[in-house]
């Protein structure tokens, strides 16, 4: 059945060369700008996403000896932020394994972390987190502390 559609169509193609050809550019040309406004858009939104910057470091002086990971979380977009969250990792100087246990694993929302309150514009919130569960004893205070994996929703 679908060899007669085709049959058909290259005899309307044939037949009606100029029409179709007129036909075809004008849906390309649609399909084209569709393609470059989507595009567009989601560069936008990423670069929105981008704006929401979340950092973090061992401070137990701005923190307590309990939770000592000093996160800051920034809203720099011009868009509310719903929903941020991230992982932390941990390495140490000069080397580049994550200390996080369970992170050698291949999870990697071993360590969830989010705000769970929406970030206006130009707004930023300070959080302070325990050290995660690491895979040896290292001093938490000598480890480089890094965000990865960062989601970001807005509204």
């Amino acid at each position: 059945m679908l060899w007669v559609a085709l049959l058909i169509s290259l005899i309307l193609l044939y037949l009606f060369r100029k029409q179709v050809s007129v036909i075809v550019g004008i849906v390309a040309l649609m399909a084209a700008v569709v393609v470059v406004y989507i595009y567009n858009e989601d560069k936008i939104h990423e670069r929105e996403r981008a704006s929401i910057t979340v950092s973090v470091k061992y401070d137990d002086i701005a923190c307590s000896p309990d939770t000592p990971l000093h996160v800051v979380v920034k809203n720099t977009s011009q868009r509310i932020a719903q929903d941020v969250k991230w992982n932390i990792e941990v390495f140490r100087f000069g080397y580049s394994s994550n200390v996080v246990k369970g992170a050698a694993g291949g999870d990697p929302w071993s360590t969830p972390y989010r705000i769970d309150t929406p970030l206006k514009v130009i707004e930023q919130t300070i959080i302070c987190y325990s050290v995660p569960v690491l895979t040896g004893k290292y001093e938490p205070s000598q480890l480089l502390y890094r965000i990865a994996n960062k989601k970001v929703e807005l509204l």
